[in-house]
């Protein structure tokens, strides 16, 4: 392809030649340049891969050229080659390469480097907007063993140290910012043997190498073979100080022990009061100064392998009117606004990855092995007249079902009233009237039972015989009331399993109360027009049965005597009626449903269901069999999801 009369672009027929002394299968290589004449009289034998970007002088440099490059795109000029594509390896993986050659002998080195750009600002020295672009990234070639990486904007750094800033010159340089490393090696992961540190060199000492990251010996830091412990006489309390090691050991020495008010330390740190003078005698740690947001007074942490890990063990006895093995008390003092009060704070804690039956933010015992009036395993009292509102337990899990706030797997009592539930309308969308409560009850099966207390005593269930309702069962007609259960392993005081887990159906028996209350509702409104319609049959039939002949009554129609509304007579007919011993009910359903037909007697006692289905909108014809019935009146009644329609029937002979 020609312009100016000068070829710019070259595509090569199938075609085999030699590039800094490989040979190139060049079938379909592109050539593009300013000038394609001049690129083949530099002596370039034709384009190096696929795709050759070319400058039209200087561009033929083919020393650096490797036998790999080929599926990707050359660009060659100024003495210097790259190449972005793909490298083929023996091992049946393929890399993308960034390649970037120079002739030997050129002092200036060749980099690559990784630049951001903006809209244009003529005026900017420096950033993304000036003609330079903002530097990320720099990749130095040292000589031909090292390669030097560069993090930040080397280009901008020169100019604002007056060109001090040359080239990276560590295998990692970052030239400006901060370095931040958000996860290290777990404790697990913690290599063995001696360690050393890792510090930051100072211009001013030793080396002047400012910023250069190197290893120490901890031994070497300034005090790192001063730590012992020694005491003040003066003012006889424990005090740190920087004492001559001696023939104490190599510091630190992890196994030293502290003993406050005694010589014979057992444990790592080992405190013993004798004093005895006042009321209150006190041993401990204290946090009373400073302003810091968060203070404590003593924190006791156990961890490592161990089977068992104790945090605090605390334990008192012989007293002779009140023994506390731990007692926490939270106090807001006299002028101090505080959010909270605890009196004590546990918090059960499963970092990720840890494997466990039970978590236990507090577990309390009460064990008697004599005689007591009452045992309780956690007592808890809120009171005082400052308070709006009391908590004697106030228990929270931010979380839905399966979860529970408070389990209990023995009876609840409250003297001080009902269970209380959010009810409020404001909590609440999507309101509707319920409707299908009689249809519902109808399905349940109320049942008598004792509880298998033998095979799950853990779970404390009550004796005797119970009524209620088989979860299993309420859950095909409710599924919102059943939902599934965990009763946790049971373990002794030192962690042995004492039974098992139990998994199980629990229910919501409070949630069938709104479905009681629609069911009579419906029943009420069912027994209403029943007796309307009773009502209205018996004065019907007294003016039937004294009107005309027999044959008059059976070709007749009590409609014809006492016209109902249209609608109804629409949607529920019976014809003939009076009769005999057949007639045919019809019924017209406006909406898909569940259907009923049923037939009562004149005083209202259910006699038999002649259809139940599911039906979809459209009429139906039920023939109706009356031979095992007495002359009389009757009511046939079709129930559409619950909603009755009447219709008055009458038997002859």
């Amino acid at each position: 392809m020609f312009t100016n009369d000068i070829e710019r672009f070259r595509l090569l027929p199938d075609n085999t030649y030699t590039v800094g002394g490989s040979t190139v299968v060049a079938d379909g290589f592109i050539l593009h340049s300013p000038n394609v004449a001049a690129f083949y009289a530099g002596g370039a034998p034709g384009p190096f891969t696929l795709d050759h970007k070319a400058a039209a002088t200087n561009s033929s440099f083919q020393d650096a050229y490797r036998n790999w490059a080929a599926t990707g795109t050359t660009v060659t000029g100024g003495g210097s080659m790259g190449y972005l594509g793909l490298k083929a390896n023996d091992i049946d993986h393929t890399d993308l390469v960034v390649q970037l050659a120079k002739r030997e002998g050129i002092v200036a080195p060749d980099r690559i480097r990784f630049l951001f750009t903006s809209e244009l600002n003529g005026s900017a020295p420096t950033g993304a907007d000036s003609q330079e672009g903002l530097e990320g990234l720099r990749l130095f070639p040292v000589d031909n063993d090292n390669v030097n990486v560069g993090i930040g904007d080397w280009y901008a750094a020169n100019i604002n140290s007056s060109g001090a800033i040359t080239e990276p010159e560590e295998r990692l340089d970052i030239v400006d910012g901060r370095v931040r490393i958000r996860e290290l090696p777990e404790p697990a992961g913690e290599a063995t043997g001696t360690y050393m540190m890792m510090v930051v060199d100072d211009a001013t000492a030793p080396s002047g190498e400012r910023g250069v990251v190197k290893w120490v010996d901890p031994n070497d830091l300034p005090g790192g073979s001063d730590c012992d412990w020694t005491i003040s006489t003066a003012n006889n309390w424990l005090t740190t100080a920087w004492q001559t090691l001696g023939s104490n050991g190599v510091c630190p020495e992890i196994d030293w022990k502290v003993g406050i008010g005694t010589n014979a330390p057992t444990s790592k740190l080992h405190v013993y009061n004798t004093v005895n003078s006042g009321v209150n005698n006190f041993t401990g740690l204290f946090a009373i100064d400073g302003s810091a947001v968060q203070k404590t007074g003593s924190r006791m942490v156990s961890s490592g392998t161990g089977d068992r890990h104790y945090g605090g063990h605390g334990l008192a006895q012989g007293g002779t009117e009140l023994n506390t093995g731990l007692r926490g008390v939270g106090e807001i003092l006299s002028g101090v606004t505080g959010m909270k009060n605890d009196g004590g704070y546990f918090w059960g804690l499963i970092r990720s990855g840890g494997i466990t039956d039970n978590n236990h933010g507090v577990r309390a015992y009460a064990e008697v092995n004599g005689t007591a009036t009452c045992n309780y395993g956690v007592h808890a009292v809120a009171t005082g007249s400052g308070a709006t509102t009391h908590y004697g337990v106030y228990a929270q899990v931010p979380y839905a079902s399966p979860h529970w706030a408070v389990y209990s797997t023995g009876h609840t009592f409250s003297t001080g009233g009902a269970t209380w539930i959010p009810s409020d309308e404001d909590l609440k969308s999507g309101i509707e009237d319920y409707q299908g409560g009689l249809e519902g009850v109808m399905q349940l099966a109320p049942k008598t039972y004792t509880h298998n207390t033998d095979q799950f005593p853990q779970m404390n269930l009550p004796q005797g015989q119970q009524i209620g309702l088989l979860a299993q069962e309420l859950e095909q007609v409710f599924p919102n009331l059943v939902r599934e259960a965990h009763h946790p392993a049971q373990m002794d005081s030192v962690g042995n399993e004492v039974s098992a887990a139990v998994d199980f159906k629990a229910m919501q028996p409070g949630g069938l109360i709104p479905v009681i209350i629609s069911a009579i509702q419906e029943q009420q409104a069912l027994i209403t027009a029943l007796q309307t319609q009773l009502a209205e049959m018996q004065q019907a039939l007294a003016a039937c049965c004294t009107a005309g002949s027999d044959d008059d009554q059976r070709s007749g129609t009590i409609d014809d005597e006492l016209p109902l509304d249209p609608a109804t007579e629409r949607l529920l007919t019976i014809a003939p009626n009076p009769f005999t011993d057949q007639t045919t009910v019809s019924y017209v359903l406006e909406r898909s449903g569940r259907a009923q037909l049923m037939v009562n007697s004149s005083d209202g006692k259910h006699l038999q269901v002649l259809e139940e289905a599911a039906r979809t909108e459209g009429q139906y014809n039920y023939a109706w069999s009356t031979a095992h019935l007495a002359p009389g009146v009757y009511y046939v009644t079709l129930l559409l999801d619950g909603e009755p329609l009447v219709k008055r029937a009458v038997k002859v002979r």
